[in-house]
């Protein structure tokens, strides 16, 4: 089954790279909680996003590449994300970023 990253603005599949690796949410309520505010990720009448059985974190969203289950270490909770969701300044971006080369 086909795998893609549910963080918002996050196109990473595993059929890209073999180096990505995908995490499943937490089966633990409060670290799953923990994951889902962290991910800020919401419908667009507002209402909350809830993860399937099958939504998975990539590795890019994890400063070691992985979770950790130290609860003191950073990589508990996902943290490395763009929340830009404006697609149309995100082309505007990589217009201006092959211009400049």
């Amino acid at each position: 089954m086909p795998k893609t990253c549910c963080a918002v603005g996050c196109q990473n599949h595993n059929m890209m790279l073999k180096s990505l690796s995908f995490h499943k949410f937490p089966k633990d309520q409060e670290r799953f909680n923990l994951w889902l505010t962290a991910l800020k990720r919401d419908r667009p009448d507002g209402t909350p996003w809830i993860p399937t059985k099958n939504s998975v974190v990539c590795n890019a969203h994890f400063i070691s590449g992985k979770p950790s289950s130290d609860q003191t270490h950073p990589d508990y909770v996902p943290t490395l994300f763009n929340y830009n969701t404006n697609v149309s300044s995100k082309k505007q971006q990589q217009q201006k970023t092959s211009e400049a080369c």
